[in-house]
C-alpha cells in the first residue's frame, strides 16, 4: 500500500483474510486485516467503507492495552 501497488496490495490482503479464516483466534491478526482493508477502501475510492473498517479495527483495540502500551 506504501509503494502505491494496489494489484499487488489486494493480493496480500486475500492472503491474510484467509490467516484469519484458519487463525479465528488470533485477534491481532484480525485486526491487522481490518486496518490493511481499510486503507487499501480509502486509498482506492472507497473512503466509506475504508474509514467504517477502520473504526472497525479502532473499537476492537479499544480495551486491548498490549496495542496502546508506552512502555
Amino acid at each position: 500500500l506504501h509503494q502505491g501497488n494496489h494489484a499487488k496490495a489486494q493480493a496480500e490482503i486475500e492472503t491474510l483474510e484467509q490467516s484469519v479464516k484458519s487463525n479465528s483466534h488470533d485477534k491481532k491478526l484480525q485486526n491487522r486485516v481490518w486496518e490493511t482493508r481499510g486503507v487499501y477502501l480509502c486509498q482506492t475510492g472507497q473512503p466509506e467503507q475504508g474509514l467504517g473498517m477502520l473504526k472497525k479495527a479502532a473499537v476492537a483495540s479499544q480495551t486491548n492495552y498490549e496495542q496502546h502500551a508506552w512502555g
